[in-house]
């Protein structure tokens, strides 16, 4: 008797059963449902809690209606009535930011849009910061090098840019990516342009090892303000140099021009932030010189960068420091496209990331937000009124809403990524050898007179 009063009542049963019509399940399912609930309490009251969230969906995505059409090759999912969502070669190329709290499916839908690229013919770099994307190596034909493979020398100027100009921008990055403040910055252009000079009758680049030396070897009295400057500078190249250093250990890296042409995924996982904040940076820097000094204007979408964690780059807080100059990064974001690159960038909390990427990006994805102030944040850029707020409140795995430049904010659903050939960490490393052996690197070179 005992468990029989445990079961729903008829009232309990009648409740669960207009949730699934008011959310259009069919009859079938409604009738095995209410069934099986009928003599199971916890199964009651699971699907009781399920079917209160998708009513509520339904209740606040009329917010929506009529659901805006996007009708581009590049898919997204579908609309609340099951229409396929898509966006253009030059909505992408105009840029996408995803946002949405850990576990939203961030990383999925990553692996959605490199799917997309791939499909078309189009390569892509891809920052990775938790080595997950190896595991679909064999699927998207990806390169993936790991930063202990990586040759990379941000001050080896990328193909018909001066070494003068050069010297400037990585100055710039520098010491954005590192946070050094314009005293700081101006030391660093200083000793980058000896060093240069240093180099003149040579056909190789020096390394941030012979930066750091240079540095080093300035005496400068204690008492003076440049001796602080000089100081800050050591202390970012000493760690430039440590630990992770063999990415930078050489005078000439992989042809990086050669891997545009391929899918490739950089693992940054165990560098400390400067040096991971650092090297996407001066990466996406480098082609975007590379692509102005090439002609490369015009011509729709080439390539595309994506990376989670945006705010390692697009960092608010920098942004709104006087002291530390205007952030190439974001200046570069507005100028990128124009050469066919698109970038893709993820964060788990966007009221972090600048306000200068938040309006150079014309597509915008909203998945499920942990916090008030973050949700807050999305709606003020989305420009959504209450109704549609809650909604997102409601969002699951999977689920998100949609808006570009152009056209309204829609909800959506993402497609699930099903991974057809699992690749292992012998299949990756196999597969990365083969391609590296093909490019080359030199060594450092110090001229006689360093």
């Amino acid at each position: 008797m005992a468990a029989s009063d445990n079961r729903p009542s008829q009232d309990d049963l009648d409740e669960l059963q207009e949730l699934m019509e008011r959310v259009s399940e069919d009859v079938e399912r409604v009738e095995k449902v209410v069934r099986a609930a009928a003599v199971d309490r916890d199964l009651y009251e699971e699907m009781r809690g399920i079917y209160q969230r998708k009513a509520a969906q339904v209740a606040t995505r009329d917010d929506y209606y009529p659901y805006t059409a996007l009708d581009g090759e590049f898919m997204i999912g579908f609309d609340p009535d099951g229409r396929p969502l898509g966006i253009s070669r030059r909505q992408l190329n105009e840029h996408m930011l995803v946002v949405g709290r850990t576990g939203a499916g961030k990383t999925t839908f990553f692996y959605t849009v490199m799917d997309g690229l791939d499909d078309r013919g189009i390569p892509f770099l891809a920052f990775e910061f938790k080595n997950d994307y190896r595991s679909v190596a064999a699927d998207l034909d990806l390169t993936v090098i790991n930063w202990r493979d990586l040759k990379f020398n941000p001050l080896q100027p990328p193909p018909g840019v001066p070494a003068g100009k050069w010297a400037e921008i990585v100055a710039e990055i520098f010491a954005h990516a590192t946070d050094l403040l314009v005293g700081s910055h101006s030391y660093t252009l200083e000793k980058l342009r000896q060093l240069y000079r240093l180099y003149d009758d040579t056909e190789v680049a020096p390394s941030l090892f012979e930066l750091r030396d240079l540095v080093r070897a300035h005496e400068i009295p204690y008492a003076s303000p440049r001796f602080n400057y000089k100081e800050r500078v050591t202390s970012r190249l000493s760690m430039m140099t440590g630990f992770s250093g063999d990415i930078f250990d050489c005078s000439r890296g992989y042809p990086i021009e050669d891997l545009l042409g391929r899918n490739v995924v950089l693992e940054l996982q165990e560098p400390n932030q400067y040096v991971t904040n650092f090297v996407v940076e001066a990466l996406l820097t480098w082609i975007f010189y590379y692509r102005d000094a090439q002609g490369h204007a015009g011509g729709g979408l080439r390539h595309a960068v994506l990376f989670d964690e945006a705010k390692r780059v697009f960092d608010r807080n920098r942004e709104q420091q006087p002291e530390s100059g205007f952030p190439p990064i974001d200046d570069l974001m507005g100028k990128i496209r124009a050469f066919g690159e698109a970038v893709v960038v993820a964060d788990h909390e966007p009221s972090k990331l600048t306000d200068s990427l938040k309006a150079n990006t014309n597509v915008k994805l909203w998945m499920s937000l942990g916090s008030g102030h973050d949700t807050e944040e999305m709606a003020e850029t989305f420009g959504v009124e209450d109704g549609q707020v809650d909604f997102t409140r409601t969002l699951e795995r999977g689920e998100a809403v949609v808006a570009t430049a152009e056209q309204s904010p829609v909800p959506v659903r993402l497609p699930p990524y099903h991974v057809e050939t699992a690749a292992t960490s012998g299949d990756v490393e196999e597969r990365t050898a083969a391609v590296l052996d093909e490019f080359s690197y030199r060594e450092r070179v110090r001229p006689d007179l360093f």
